[in-house]
């Protein structure tokens, strides 16, 4: 991924107003003005890669289900490898968070031939993170935190697991997380070398925060509206 200032990142597509990890909420977002959408990936029982948040589709486990059978289930969902395409010939980039540490050997042989600046592997699983990073080094890994940690265990977990942005989840964690974050933090971390992108957000009070903070990259259901405050319009 190529990371210019500010980058819009569609969470799930443009899931406000679309079903998530959907065509219609993908090419919305596209049109919406994102750079980035965000897919979560799972694994089959036939190590088929699954475009789906849960782990579960009603009352089946995924990865007790063929890709065929889970893609049956899945109205209107890319398989992995026409996202893959679409993405190509659409220049936009994915941020694709694996759900299922398992996916590791196939989901490095699936984009093995594919353009790296277009995609960024992100993950909560660290481990993962870096053996992906070893058999995929031209990639780039996002290093996904639910816990609020400081500055310095952000960088310090980021460089252990040879990640190279850094994305807290902290959606939850305040009723106004920006204030868990400051522009003097970032500036921190950009000067230990890392990138960083934050939580989706919708509020615009909010969005306004985190547009101030610097960061490179924010997700949001909402990707027009975010572009409107972030360009000005």
């Amino acid at each position: 991924m190529k990371i210019s200032s500010q980058k819009i990142i569609a969470h799930r597509g443009y899931s406000a107003c679309y079903p998530d990890n959907t065509w219609a909420a993908i090419r919305a977002a596209k049109t919406a003005g994102a750079e980035c959408c965000e897919m979560d990936l799972m694994l089959s029982a036939d190590d088929e890669v699954v475009i789906c948040h849960d782990y579960y589709i009603g009352e089946h486990r995924i990865a007790e289900m063929t890709g065929g059978e889970a893609q049956k289930q899945l109205v209107d969902s890319p398989r992995f490898e026409e996202l893959l395409d679409w993405a190509e010939t659409q220049q936009m980039e994915l941020l694709l968070e694996v759900k299922d540490a398992q996916l590791l050997d196939r989901l490095a042989n699936s984009l093995k031939n594919r353009d790296p600046d277009l995609i960024t592997i992100g993950s909560f699983h660290a481990p993962f993170l870096k053996a992906f990073k070893a058999v995929r080094p031209e990639l780039v890994m996002s290093l996904m935190l639910g816990t609020v940690f400081s500055l310095e265990e952000m960088v310090l977990l980021s460089r252990r697991y040879q990640c190279d942005v850094v994305h807290p989840c902290w959606e939850s964690r305040a009723p106004y997380p920006h204030s868990l974050l400051s522009r003097e933090a970032i500036t921190r971390i950009h000067e230990a070398g890392l990138k960083v992108i934050l939580w989706h957000e919708e509020r615009e009070d909010e969005l306004e925060h985190l547009l101030n903070l610097g960061v490179d990259g924010i997700c949001t259901n909402e990707p027009e509206r975010l572009k409107r405050m972030r360009d000005g319009l």
